[in-house]
């Protein structure tokens, strides 16, 4: 079945003997509270989808047993659910089942990042561009060199889906490997900025004078205004003396 049950989901973050006792609560939570949405199943939509873009989002907690759920997050505006795979893997899916009421539940906010490492060197400067490699999108590329890899971890003040697992990056091939599972060739800019571990740009910059050519282009005018300067000069002398 291309659907997975509630149950199936419950598996995935609550003890294998919980799910049996009792009655299961689906709670919905923000950073300041929770709301219970009652018995409700819900399903999964497989196989995982790519993640979406980071923005607010909750956490989904099933309750029972005496048990809390932990690390299910659902983002709003997609409608999909992060949870964690057997391996610890973040996937995303389609959330099935009856409209989440999300009015007046006042949601996460959209997550930043404290702190970048590529392999055990950490990012100098702002490392906020690099939320951007968890949904890099661009060529396939499978890596010739599987062996010749980095992990890239970000670090939030808040647990988020989107900074909870580890990137692969391939130096040798410049390949990263995505929280999609998906591999992605990085761009030649990005690719030297995570090898020289410097900050992702991450949007279009204020544009900037290029001093240099300025420079260069008044000193030629003045060579130039110099240079015209010398015939005047020397027809004045002219004039003078006759």
């Amino acid at each position: 079945m291309r659907r997975l049950v509630a149950a199936i989901a419950l598996t995935l973050a609550l003890p294998s003997a919980t799910a049996a006792k009792g009655p299961v609560l689906t709670q919905l939570c923000g950073p300041d509270e929770c709301r219970d949405i009652g018995p409700v199943s819900y399903a999964f939509d497989a196989p995982p989808h790519a993640p979406p873009r980071p923005g607010r989002y909750y956490e989904l907690r099933f309750v029972g047993g005496g048990h809390a759920s932990r690390g299910i997050y659902y983002e709003p505006k997609s409608g999909l659910v992060a949870y964690s795979q057997e391996f610890g893997n973040t996937a995303w899916a389609p959330l099935v089942g009856p409209p989440l009421e999300t009015a007046g539940l006042e949601p996460y906010p959209a997550p930043r990042v404290a702190a970048a490492w590529v392999g055990d060197t950490r990012v100098s400067g702002d490392p906020s561009g690099y939320l951007q490699l968890v949904t890099l999108s661009g060529p396939f590329a499978v890596p010739e060199h599987p062996t010749a890899f980095e992990w890239i971890r970000l670090e939030s003040p808040t647990p988020n889906p989107w900074t909870s697992q580890a990137l692969v990056y391939y130096l040798r091939d410049r390949v990263l490997l995505t929280q999609g599972s998906v591999y992605v060739r990085v761009p030649d800019e990005v690719a030297t900025a995570l090898e020289a571990t410097r900050p992702l740009d991450d949007g279009p910059r204020s544009p900037t004078i290029p001093w240099l050519a300025v420079a260069v282009a008044l000193a030629g005018a003045v060579v130039l205004l110099a240079s015209s300067r010398r015939p005047m000069q020397r027809r004045i002398r002219v004039i003078q003396s006759a």
